[in-house]
């Protein structure tokens, strides 16, 4: 990475991150990091086209309602690995009470979580191994340690989010979820399935 893309990267780990992903859409950034921008796939369509049928987490009050239709992994002509990821966040009530809320994705039992305070985590946990319910979200919430680069978090809409994978992760099939936790209580979406193409 050049210190150009690293010092954008390291702006975008800030506080004051969340308000560029917000209203630029975090474009520029991707584009520096995974290379030419036709290396981002188009918004619509899963993997193979495949699309999955959503159920919210809750849409009652503030609860985050948060549901995946897709999720699509792609390796720019950088050489990164990045995912993009389709649904409804409803993370407009994240951003104003601030409370924790951010991507999961995991292959095994390896992972990476992406926060929506900046912080970019991975680590292995061998209850991933048969998926991560809610129960297991606290916990996993306390593993790992900081990625490596190029791993980010670097566009985030109401129904789009795309993200940067770290080194470790390999080819093959992986697993993405969304999650919130509020007033103590854990909130996952649905998790969808993606396939990490090779180099």
């Amino acid at each position: 990475m050049d210190g150009a893309v690293a010092t954008v990267v390291a702006t975008m780990r800030t506080g004051a991150r969340n308000r560029l992903i917000r209203r630029t859409g975090g474009l520029l950034v991707a584009a520096l990091l995974l290379g030419a921008p036709s290396a981002i796939p188009p918004r619509s369509g899963g993997v193979g086209g495949a699309a999955w049928q959503v159920s919210p987490a809750s849409a009652a009050g503030t609860d985050p309602a948060l549901a995946l239709s897709a999720a699509q992994a792609f390796r720019a002509s950088s050489g990164v690995a990045a995912v993009q990821v389709n649904g409804s966040f409803n993370f407009e009530d994240v951003l104003q009470f601030s409370f924790p809320a951010g991507v999961v994705v995991y292959q095994g039992t390896r992972f990476a979580r992406f926060e929506m305070s900046g912080a970019v985590v991975s680590g292995s946990a061998s209850f991933l191994a048969d998926g991560l319910s809610a129960a297991e979200l606290d916990t996993l919430l306390g593993l790992g340690t900081a990625a490596p680069a190029p791993a980010a978090l670097l566009q985030l809409q109401p129904s789009r989010a795309l993200i940067a994978l770290p080194p470790e992760f390999s080819a093959g099939a992986a697993s993405v979820l969304v999650y919130a936790v509020l007033e103590n209580t854990a909130f996952l979406s649905n998790t969808v399935a993606c396939a990490i193409p090779g180099s």
